[in-house]
């Protein structure tokens, strides 16, 4: 799984601080660059990268993917527009995030909780706890399912404030019915 940990390593990267309009628009971009482009393909890392070159998106430079993807397991790609900065992250485990420079935890999570509804996703909020390291830094822990896919769904970042904000997904095997007949 791509790790979580150490979100404010967008701010060392040298991405430029985004003004508060670009701020109040980066927590919707930020959920629709994670169902465009992470949920559809969680799983089928070759079909999230042809995704990723048919929209054009270009991996960052080494420095970037060094400090997005420490021990290069993935792909790092610059996914900003002209309000906001963003980070689409491939693993090469099939797993995908969606990274926003700042954006706000609680509004990210509730845009997100929308999106689900809207796309005929089931959810549950299955934890909101602190990362045992960076004290400072959440994960809101979904999990989610359509379609007979199911996701492990994680928004991570500081709660106050625009911060850098981080939604990964991973997939989920289904879940098994112990009581189902054999």
């Amino acid at each position: 799984m791509i790790a979580t940990k150490g979100i404010p390593i967008l701010l060392v990267v040298g991405l430029a601080l985004a003004s508060p309009a670009a701020r109040a628009q980066s927590d919707p971009d930020l959920v629709g660059l994670f169902m465009e482009g992470c949920l559809p393909y969680v799983g089928n890392t070759a079909a999230l990268r042809q995704w990723v070159t048919q929209t054009g998106l270009q991996p960052l430079n080494h420095e970037g993917q060094a400090a997005f993807l420490p021990g290069g397991n993935g792909v790092a790609y610059d996914a900003s527009t002209q309000r906001a900065r963003f980070v689409l992250l491939s693993g090469n485990d099939g797993t995908c995030s969606a990274v926003a420079e700042q954006a706000g935890r609680a509004r990210v999570a509730a845009e997100l909780e929308s999106a689900f509804r809207e796309a005929g996703i089931g959810f549950t909020m299955a934890s909101d706890t602190p990362d045992p390291q960076e004290r400072q830094i959440l994960h809101r822990q979904y999990r989610a399912s359509a379609g007979g896919r199911n996701w492990q769904v994680v928004v991570s970042g500081p709660d106050s404030g625009a911060q850098p904000i981080m939604i990964t997904a991973s997939e989920e095997p289904p879940p098994t019915n112990p009581q189902a007949p054999r």
